[in-house]
């Protein structure tokens, strides 16, 4: 298949986009300081 420069470069570009997206979402699922430091309570049954 032949491209052409213009083709690859919005490619590249609709690549980094797509990346930096899914970056941004991924760092949005990390729990915050407060989130972590909760205190979890087992039951006696563990």
């Amino acid at each position: 298949m032949k491209t052409d420069k213009r083709s690859e470069m919005q490619f590249e570009e609709l690549l980094r986009q797509a990346m930096q997206e899914d970056h941004a979402n991924e760092l949005e699922r990390i729990p915050s300081e407060e989130e972590l430091e909760g205190k979890v309570v087992f039951s006696k049954r563990h």
